[in-house]
């Protein structure tokens, strides 16, 4: 599958908790950290602000699905992430792994 990565739009930010949510449902696989799956998500507004002030780049399906995201924050010539989510109907198929060497190249500049 052919994935479009790029920086997020404030648009963006409406989609982003549930990609998140999601995500985290893989949690209930391990019993000692499936509380992390009813924890609470961060929500548009603060996706939003993140898109307008941090490093924050998406996955995009050919037909324009987002499939997941990366939200970091750049301090002091590092780059730690803050979040590394893909929806799970869309694990596997190399999102992630797009989302994270994109940050990689990213701080490396």
């Amino acid at each position: 599958m052919m994935i479009t990565l790029r920086r997020a739009r404030s648009i963006d930010a409406v989609a982003l908790p549930a990609i998140e949510r999601s995500a985290a449902e893989l949690f209930r696989c391990d019993p000692s950290l499936a509380w992390l799956a009813d924890a609470q998500v961060t929500d548009a507004e603060q996706h939003r602000r993140a898109i307008e002030m941090d490093e924050v780049w998406v996955a995009q399906s050919p037909d324009g699905v987002l499939m997941g995201f990366l939200s970091a924050v750049e301090v002091d010539n590092e780059l730690p992430i803050q979040e590394l989510s893909v929806g799970q109907h869309f694990h596997g198929q190399g999102a992630g792994r797009k989302l994270l060497l994109t940050a990689v190249a990213h701080a490396r500049e």
